[in-house]
């Protein structure tokens, strides 16, 4: 994010409680059960999901606000959240799973947070080999991105986004003859 000013973090409205140092309206929106309730009843969110006992959601204010910056946005969903990204935004979104080596290098990322309990930690896993098997699934996954070395995720992340903002179907027809209808005149 801090490479590339025209990404915007999508900030992900959930009703489970803060872990740690987390803030509201910095990592999370946190709201209550009811509140969540209340904004889906509302159509508020663009998708949600339950996964471990809490919500977690994408609000349609987090589009709005960066296609008023005219940037494109960068969200950490899980697999119910991109599936109902990509039926209603076919052309617009781009999946890139991320995981990690194996299943081994997971688990010890979770205990190393010291924030979640053994059922949890048990439960996260059995969430990820579902996860796994959805993304494997064709046509799903656009991209798998393998979380080992930090450096080279980052810049293997950065390489998908650059070469999907050059993808022809992103530009408008009018810009397109435009662009041609200059280059035919400088030809000529």
């Amino acid at each position: 994010m801090r490479r590339d000013a025209a990404l915007r973090q999508s900030l992900s409205t959930t009703s489970r409680s803060p872990r740690g140092p987390e803030k509201d309206g910095v990592d999370y929106y946190f709201v209550s059960e009811a509140e969540f309730v209340r904004r889906i009843d509302a159509g508020m969110f663009v998708e949600h999901a339950q996964f471990g006992g809490s919500r977690y959601g994408t609000e349609v204010r987090n589009i709005d606000l960066a296609r008023a910056a005219n940037a494109d946005l960068l969200l950490a969903i899980d697999v119910q959240g991109a599936d109902a990204l990509k039926s209603q935004f076919p052309e617009m979104a781009v999946t890139i799973c991320v995981f990690p080596p194996s299943f081994a290098v997971l688990e010890e990322r979770l205990r190393n947070r010291g924030t979640e309990s053994e059922e949890r930690i048990a439960e996260r896993m059995r969430i990820a080999e579902g996860e796994l098997a959805i993304m494997r699934k064709s046509g799903f996954s656009d991209y798998l991105l393998i979380n080992g070395d930090f450096e080279q995720a980052v810049n293997s992340a950065r390489a998908i986004i650059a070469a999907e903002r050059q993808r022809f179907s992103r530009y408008y027809p009018a810009y397109l003859d435009e662009l041609f209808a200059v280059h035919r005149a400088t030809l000529s």
